[in-house]
């Protein structure tokens, strides 16, 4: 338990700071986005080249890891969306939004503090692969499904400019995926540091000093950002369906990710825990900003983020005390 209160209590203190200064006004949400951008295209691709330019080389084990966590993450997603549409009548668009904020991950202002306070560096090699193509991923499908989920939903009857409007859609999703991948830092910092290490250089020192400064900043920076977004949510809609979506979040999908990756798959004791940890963080606050500009699911995504974070306190503290 002493663990758990050097842990994950500090970081939920200063996720609680980042409420309070976003909740009196102290910061506003275009400081929030500003902040979370530095974490996210600076910060942490900084923090990564350097871990991997010491000749921390990606392996054989990385696909390994890859395959585990996106077949657990994209089957329960998949069976969530098939199980919301035929049991309940929910629309393909509605369910693929819900199956979204059941199934995508804080790993960034969240994952990434845990992570490295619990397991440092080592930890942060395989959470930076999970989410090297996270957002890539569920994301553009996310927005393809609801798409395909809209377009249907409307009469049969239409016009051909309908059909091929649905079909630029649908393209314009797959020039989404390369671009988000082209365009991603942690995927650039990845190759970067990845053909630094094989080099054989060592940095320079002040390279170094700059890498550790910058990291320093990353753990305290995204947790703030994160406390501050979430005074912008309101808890609203149906709070029933978003109490299974939470459940689904903080307790199937990491259930299930341990199932896998300690009794079916071949992962290092390190990777595997992190890649249950990463399942285990509350729901993602990309999963709102999608519902958010599709303006469907809007209410439930943010009662869903803002209570996960919240509850996430109780369910990480558990999986500390039980894995470590």
């Amino acid at each position: 338990m002493s663990l758990v209160f050097d842990t994950v209590v500090p970081l939920f203190l200063v996720v609680l700071l980042g409420f309070g200064a976003g909740y009196v006004k102290w910061m506003s949400q275009e400081g929030v986005a500003a902040l979370s951008g530095f974490v996210y295209y600076l910060a942490v691709p900084v923090m990564l080249f350097k871990i991997l330019a010491g000749g921390v080389i990606p392996n054989v084990e990385d696909f390994t890891l890859l395959w585990a966590y996106y077949g657990v993450t994209l089957s329960l997603y998949a069976l969530a969306i098939g199980l919301r549409c035929r049991l309940f009548g929910a629309s393909l668009a509605e369910a693929a939004l819900m199956g979204i904020n059941g199934f995508y991950s804080n790993t960034v202002l969240l994952g990434i503090p845990l992570v490295l306070i619990l397991f440092g560096d080592d930890g942060l090699v395989p959470l930076m692969l999970i989410i090297s193509i996270h957002t890539v991923i569920l994301v553009p499908l996310t927005t393809m499904l609801v798409e395909i989920g809209q377009a249907t939903s409307k009469d049969a009857g239409r016009s051909p400019g309908e059909e091929r409007g649905l079909a630029a859609n649908v393209l314009q999703v797959g020039k989404s995926i390369v671009n988000g991948i082209v365009r991603n830092p942690i995927i650039m910092s990845l190759a970067a540091g990845s053909l630094y290490g094989l080099s054989g250089l060592s940095l320079p020192g002040p390279l170094v000093n700059f890498a550790d400064l910058m990291g320093a900043a990353t753990a305290p920076c995204a947790l703030f950002a994160l406390g501050a977004s979430m005074a912008g949510f309101r808890i609203a809609g149906d709070l029933r369906e978003v109490s299974c979506v939470i459940a689904l979040k903080l307790l199937v999908h990491p259930l299930v990710m341990a199932l896998v990756v300690l009794f079916v798959v071949d992962l290092e004791p390190l990777w595997a825990t992190v890649a249950i940890f990463t399942a285990a963080m509350p729901a993602g606050v990309n999963a709102f900003v999608l519902a958010s500009q599709k303006d469907l699911y809007l209410a439930r995504s943010a009662s869903i983020v803002a209570l996960s974070t919240g509850f996430s306190v109780l369910s990480l503290s558990a999986l500390v005390a039980f894995l470590l």
